[in-house]
């Protein structure tokens, strides 16, 4: 998995360091976001009651010249267990959710996207763990309307296609197994955010929606799909 990661970043990198070069000046935003999840199975062979609970961390951002800019975010938290409690199964199950995405602006009202995803979740119950993860690329599109000088309403759509790997060690799994995995998510984000001119920092209050399907090629499993939901919260100063 550290190799995909270095691998996406690497890439980037290179994508994006001749426009840094062109920028006449780099402005940087640095915040917090909060995401509000349910998550919800639509499709799975081991169908858990789990608690909505609060994914937060990072987001950063760098405007390279007029078209172009730079966006990474990090999320994390622990879903809790309503039915496994106290019964060998786990207490709850840690998911994470980053991306990376270099934004072209077309216009003021429209950008495309696109870049990498890094997502999973983990468990440790009785018998067993887990940890679940995948990564691949990622595109999109998103709009931005003026409602007045300082509220804007934004949409952003995007889809993503990922691989990665399903490990599970412990008793029961008689000792470790892997299986390879394949992944297609479907995300979307409306939102009306509030730039405060005088602190130079804005405040973004939305909904967003996933929609994740498993596939798992090898045949061990069959696919499973999920939707995660609920309201987001974040906060970025422009430096």
């Amino acid at each position: 998995m550290k190799r995909v990661i270095f691998s996406i970043i690497l890439s980037l990198s290179f994508i994006v360091f001749p426009f840094i070069n062109k920028a006449s000046a780099l402005e940087l935003s640095a915040g917090v976001l909060t995401w509000f999840c349910w998550w919800e199975t639509v499709k799975a062979e081991n169908d858990m009651d789990l608690q909505p609970t609060l994914l937060y961390g990072p987001v950063l951002s760098a405007r390279l010249n007029e078209s172009w800019s730079l966006a990474g975010v990090f999320l994390y938290g622990k879903f809790p267990s309503e039915d496994n409690k106290g019964e060998g199964g786990p207490d709850g199950i840690s998911r994470f959710d980053s991306d990376i995405s270099l934004n072209y602006n077309i216009n003021r009202y429209l950008k495309l996207f696109g870049g990498g995803k890094l997502m999973g979740f983990s468990w440790d119950e009785e018998d067993d763990e887990g940890v679940h993860w995948s990564a691949g690329p990622g595109a999109g599109i998103g709009s931005t309307f003026p409602l007045t000088d300082s509220l804007y309403l934004l949409l952003n759509i995007s889809g993503t296609y990922s691989w990665g790997k399903h490990d599970i060690s412990g008793e029961e799994s008689d000792g470790k197994t892997t299986i390879n995995i394949n992944e297609r998510g479907f995300n979307t984000n409306l939102s009306v955010a509030y730039y405060f001119a005088s602190a130079n920092t804005s405040v973004n209050l939305g909904f967003r929606y996933q929609y994740l399907f498993i596939d798992y090629p090898d045949g061990e499993s069959e696919s499973e799909s999920y939707n995660f939901f609920g309201p987001t919260l974040s906060v970025v100063y422009s430096f």
